[in-house]
């Protein structure tokens, strides 16, 4: 089959119109926009990832609204099959000829009495000559996807700054302005950076000039850029960039005075009558803020969570306030020395926070009130807290030594067995070293105390008032006062000293 020239050259202009605008290439599976342009998939989702507008008419365009054209690609797909006859009008078409002569036989109808001897008169009529028709030879018309280019005069080089001339024409919006020559490529198209900003590859360098060139000294080589442009290109004026060689450092901000940074202690965290799952909790927490979990008390530890009993259960459930009353209802002795040291007490709530905010959240709004028989002192960890803060300020030693120095001004000893259900010996006296008290191991140590010093007191902590002392016939005349265990245990719960009100008879 052969075509015709015209419909070859109605064909080409066809396959024109349906080229991607942004790849100027036929069309792959065409997605089509709600402002009827349609463009390739890939090409349309790259462009919809700089801008969401159209880059044809830059209407504003959502992803949502991108559809497959089922109406264009069956288009497509019949215009490549067409294109695929298109070498057969390549085959020279056999000229159309008409004879020099035409004869027409004249009939001339006799009358109904002769007609049985009728003559047909054959008369021949010359024609003039009728010229050939031949098929001409197809024309290609890609000037516009593929201009002519003229000779190349000057090669640039990487880094070296030039000027890109702006291009428009349908399809194609580019400004143009001031760049860097990133690299050159094989076929001759520079990779430029533009000092504003953005990149451009495969720029033809009939568009660049270097940029000390100015448009009056080149009009000749200007013309010859501007020459191979499309004729439906219009020429726009490029804007105004800036140098980098006339770019003008910002001044120097005036620098502030540095604040005195506060360096965090490592976090170590405690458990304190939690069950398995809210411990598991405190670990993945610890690990999440780089923090480490024991299971006994140390002089490193910073946190002790603890479960609390809500005050106000109620006005909790409804969420009416963030701050709540927490209150620990068992007195363990990891509580209490965590009283005792000022240590943050913090209800596990604070880990769920932690977990859910993926980081450190402020322990104030979920700092214990205290302990819940004693609710008539409240705030007692934080008064411990605030205690400790201001005993570092003055302290000289190790930080992780230095608690509320609660029991500072005493000098005790344990005295009796402190069997079970009572707390273990070892443990009164450890409250009492914590509150940087001094604890003697017998009562000939205290008397020996109580007789060197004046301005400490000397007390004996036993486990019930009804105990009888055998104290030494020097303690004569000395004060020393006998206390309950328990006398210890309230006076960290209130984070105050009790009265000694028990004076022994010496």
């Amino acid at each position: 089959m052969v075509l015709h020239a015209a419909v070859a050259r109605a064909l080409d202009a066809f396959a024109t119109q349906m080229r991607c605008p942004i790849c100027l290439e036929a069309l792959s599976r065409p997605f089509s926009l709600p402002c009827n342009h349609f463009f390739c998939e890939a090409c349309i989702h790259t462009a919809l990832g700089f801008a969401t507008t159209c880059p044809v008419c830059k209407a504003m365009v959502r992803k949502r609204t991108l559809r497959h054209d089922t109406s264009v690609q069956r288009i497509q797909d019949a215009l490549q099959k067409l294109m695929a006859m298109r070498p057969a009008i390549e085959a020279p078409v056999p000229a159309v000829t008409v004879p020099t002569s035409i004869c027409i036989d004249l009939c001339s109808e006799e009358s109904e009495y002769e007609q049985s001897n009728s003559v047909t008169q054959a008369t021949q009529i010359d024609a003039p000559p009728l010229v050939p028709v031949v098929a001409p030879e197809t024309e290609v018309h890609n000037a516009i996807l593929s201009p002519e280019r003229p000779p190349q005069t000057e090669v640039f080089t990487g880094g070296q700054v030039v000027e890109v001339s702006a291009r428009t024409w349908p399809g194609i919006n580019k400004l143009g302005g001031t760049a860097w020559i990133v690299r050159r490529n094989d076929d001759g198209t520079y990779n430029v950076k533009y000092v504003l900003g953005g990149r451009e590859g495969r720029v033809d360098p009939v568009y660049i000039r270097s940029a000390g060139t100015s448009n009056n000294d080149n009009n000749s080589s200007d013309d010859a850029r501007t020459s191979p442009a499309p004729s439906s290109a219009r020429t726009i004026p490029s804007r105004k960039r800036l140098s980098p060689a006339i770019e003008s450092p910002p001044p120097a901000a005036p620098k502030k005075a540095k604040k005195a940074v506060h360096i965090r202690e490592a976090l170590v965290f405690l458990c304190s009558g939690l069950n398995h799952d809210e411990k598991t909790l405190v670990e993945s927490c610890a690990q999440l803020v780089g923090a480490t979990t024991v299971h006994e008390w140390t002089e490193s530890v910073t946190h002790v969570i603890v479960k609390c009993q809500h005050a106000a259960p109620m006005r909790q459930k409804l969420q009416l306030s963030d701050k709540v009353n927490r209150w620990v209802k068992i007195r363990s002795i990891k509580y209490l020395k965590a009283v005792v040291s000022g240590r943050w007490i913090v209800s596990d709530a604070w880990i769920q926070a932690c977990v859910k905010a993926k980081g450190l959240v402020s322990e104030e709004t979920y700092e214990v009130q205290g302990l819940l028989k004693v609710q008539h002192v409240p705030e007692i960890a934080k008064k411990a807290r605030l205690l400790r803060q201001a005993n570092l300020a003055t302290a000289t030693g190790v930080p992780s030594a230095v608690g509320t120095r609660l029991f500072a001004s005493l000098v005790c000893v344990v005295y009796g067995n402190f069997a079970s259900p009572l707390p273990p010996k070892h443990e009164i006296g450890s409250l009492v070293r914590l509150g940087d008290g001094t604890i003697v191991s017998s009562l000939d140590d205290l008397v020996k105390a109580a007789a060197q010093t004046s301005s400490r007191t000397c007390v004996v902590i036993v486990e019930a008032m009804d105990v009888v002392l055998p104290l030494p016939t020097t303690a004569a005349g000395l004060t020393i006062y006998a206390v309950g265990y328990e006398w210890v245990l309230d006076s960290v719960s209130e984070c105050a000293l009790k009265p000694l009100a028990h004076l022994l008879q010496t």
